[in-house]
């Protein structure tokens, strides 16, 4: 995950459809791997892994991992 100066590994805990093609829109929820990280919401985001990238907005921040586990 790429967020301003903010590089490192997340965990993708919610995203409502298994397949999504090029400009296709979708809410997902992850969790950073190794460290708290500052990020505030209104913030642009890249997920990549090889070739497939994901450009979003962060649109909310929860510190609190069982309420991300619920919704």
């Amino acid at each position: 995950m790429h967020c301003g100066v903010v590089r490192q590994a997340v965990k993708i805990l919610n995203i409502s459809r298994d397949c999504l093609r090029t400009g296709d829109k979708d809410n997902l929820t992850f969790w950073f791997l190794y460290n708290s990280e500052f990020i505030k919401p209104g913030q642009k985001f890249l997920l990549r892994e090889g070739r497939t990238k994901i450009l979003g907005l962060i649109l909310s921040v929860s510190t609190d991992k069982l309420e991300i586990n619920n919704n």
